[in-house]
C-alpha cells in the first residue's frame, strides 16, 4: 500500500478516523499489511495512530487502532489536536455502542 492510498482512503469516506480494520477493508487489505506504511505515515506527521485498551476480554486479540489524517492545512499542532479528537470520537461512538449491546456471559 502506498501513503497516497492510505490517505485517498480518508478523501473518498470524508472520514475524519477510521479503525485499522475498516481502513483495510476498503484497502482489501489485512491490518497487518498496513501496519509498516502506517507507521511511515505517523513517523512523518501524517496520520495519528491512537491505540485503546480492550473493554472487554472477549475482544483481546482484535486489532482496535484507530487512524486519523492530520489535516495538511493546519499548523502542526492544531493537526494533531484535530487528529486526536476526530480519533477520541470515534472511539467514544464506537464504545457506547458496543457497551449499550453487548452482555458477558
Amino acid at each position: 500500500m502506498s501513503a497516497d492510498e492510505i490517505l485517498e482512503v480518508f478523501a473518498r469516506r470524508r472520514a475524519s478516523a477510521l479503525f485499522v480494520t475498516e481502513l483495510a477493508q476498503a484497502l482489501h487489505a489485512s491490518p497487518s499489511e498496513l501496519n509498516a506504511d502506517l507507521e511511515r505515515l505517523s513517523e512523518r506527521g501524517n496520520v495519528l495512530l491512537a491505540d485503546h485498551p480492550v473493554p472487554d476480554p472477549h475482544l483481546s486479540g482484535i486489532d482496535l487502532r484507530i487512524v486519523a489524517p492530520l489535516p495538511a492545512d493546519r499548523p502542526r499542532a492544531d493537526a494533531e489536536a484535530a487528529a486526536a479528537a476526530a480519533a477520541e470520537t470515534l472511539w467514544n461512538k464506537w464504545l457506547a455502542t458496543f457497551l449499550s449491546s453487548h452482555r458477558c456471559q
